[in-house]
């Protein structure tokens, strides 16, 4: 592996580590302040930071100079098949594996980031 991918992995870990600081502040403010339902405020923020984190990916992560709306339709399509990849997981693994939720967050956890690292770097933002 090339000393660039390690550092775009670097970058791309440190994006979402603050687009996932973010959700966590805004979805419990719009809980906190009954602004909309636990659900709602949990998709209204993954929504805004939908924008925030492409933003991130592509200015500092992946450092490309133009942006146009095929890499942001893709980046969308992107996290919407995280969304769904995440919950089949979770389904697979409690529904039908009968093991811990626990396990099935941590299954999410340490594939979706790595095939959504590959997803941009390779089909996003090539």
């Amino acid at each position: 592996m090339n000393h660039q991918l390690f550092q775009h992995f670097g970058k791309f870990s440190l994006v979402g580590a603050i687009t996932t600081i973010l959700y966590f502040v805004i979805s419990n403010l719009l809980i906190f302040f009954k602004v909309a339902s636990p659900i709602m405020s949990s998709t209204i923020a993954y929504a805004l930071l939908i924008i925030v984190s492409f933003w991130g990916h592509a200015e500092f992560t992946f450092s490309i100079g133009r942006k146009n709306s095929l890499q942001l339709k893709k980046f969308f399509l992107i996290s919407i098949i995280g969304i769904i990849v995440s919950n089949l997981i979770i389904l697979l693994v409690v529904n039908i594996l009968s093991l811990s939720p626990f396990i099935g967050v941590a299954v999410v956890t340490a594939s979706i980031p790595i095939i959504n690292f590959f997803a941009l770097k390779f089909w996003v933002f090539k």
